[in-house]
C-alpha cells in the first residue's frame, strides 16, 4: 500500500482557468503499468520527497493515520507492521503549502474525482510556486530493513524495494548499523538505516522536471503565474 499522486494542467485565459490536455504530459512509470508515456492527465512520479515538498504528504510532520496490520516478510514469517501514512521513509522537508483544497474555477471533472474513495489533499500550485519550490534542501531518507536485505545492500549496493517505518515481533530486535557492524544480533534481527543525503532536487525524478518543462511552454504569454497544476493524493 502506498501514495501516488495525480495532476491537471490548467491555464488562465480571458479571467477563467481552463484544462489544457494538448501539448499531452510526461506521465510517470508508464512501462511498468502499461499506460502511454503521455497522457492527458499528468501522474507525478511516486517520490514522497517531492509529496512533501508539495503539500507537507508523506512527510513525517504528523498528518495522516496509523494502521497497525501483519504482513509476510523475506525470511522472516508473519510480521507486525506499522503502515503510516504520514511517513515517507525520510526526515521532515520544508515545503511549499499544506493541502489548499479546490481552487476556485477548476475544472468539474476535476472536483468529481477528487472526492473518489481513497483519494485526498488536493492542493494546486502556480508554475511560479513549482519553479521557486524548495528542492535545494538536504534530503535525508531513513527506513527499518531486514537483515537479509540489509546484507545484501552491503554486498550490492543496490536499494532494496521493501522497506518500512518499523518492524514488531517478540524476536525481533532493531539495532544501528553501528551496533550491527559491532556484532549485536537478535534472535531476528532488523537494521535502522540512514540513507546517504543529497539535495531533494537531485533525488526526484527527471520527468517530474519534464513536466515542469512542459507546463512552461504553454504559459499564456509566457507568464508562470497563469498555468497551474492541480493535484491530489491516492493512499
Amino acid at each position: 500500500m502506498g501514495t501516488d499522486a495525480i495532476g491537471m494542467v490548467e491555464v488562465q485565459k480571458d479571467g477563467r482557468w481552463d484544462l489544457i490536455t494538448y501539448p499531452l504530459w510526461p506521465n510517470w512509470n508508464w512501462k511498468e503499468r502499461g499506460e502511454q508515456p503521455l497522457s492527458a492527465t499528468p501522474q507525478l512520479p511516486r517520490h514522497y520527497g517531492l509529496f512533501s515538498a508539495l503539500a507537507d504528504v508523506r512527510n513525517r510532520s504528523g498528518r495522516g493515520i496509523k494502521v497497525m496490520k501483519k504482513i509476510k516478510a523475506p525470511g522472516q514469517g508473519e510480521v507486525d507492521w506499522l503502515y503510516d501514512t504520514d511517513d515517507g521513509g525520510h526526515d521532515p522537508l520544508e515545503f511549499i503549502d499544506v493541502p489548499r483544497g479546490i481552487p476556485e474555477g477548476a475544472n468539474g471533472g476535476w472536483k468529481v474525482y477528487c472526492g473518489s474513495e481513497g483519494v485526498h489533499d488536493p492542493t494546486w500550485f502556480t508554475l511560479t510556486e513549482l519553479i521557486d519550490g524548495p528542492w535545494d534542501q538536504p534530503f535525508h531518507e531513513q527506513s527499518v530493513l531486514f537483515e537479509e536485505d540489509y546484507v545484501k545492500y552491503l554486498e550490492t549496493g543496490e536499494e532494496p524495494e521493501y522497506r518500512a517505518a518499523g518492524v514488531g515481533g517478540p524476536n525481533m530486535r532493531v539495532v544501528t548499523e553501528e551496533e550491527y557492524a559491532a556484532g549485536e544480533r537478535g534472535e531476528q534481527t532488523a537494521i535502522d538505516f540512514h540513507w546517504k543525503s543529497r539535495p531533494l532536487r537531485e533525488d526526484i525524478p527527471e520527468i517530474w522536471w519534464a513536466l515542469l518543462g512542459a507546463m512552461d511552454m504553454v504559459a499564456p504569454n509566457q507568464d508562470a503565474n497563469r498555468v497551474r497544476l492541480l493535484v491530489c493524493f491516492d493512499s
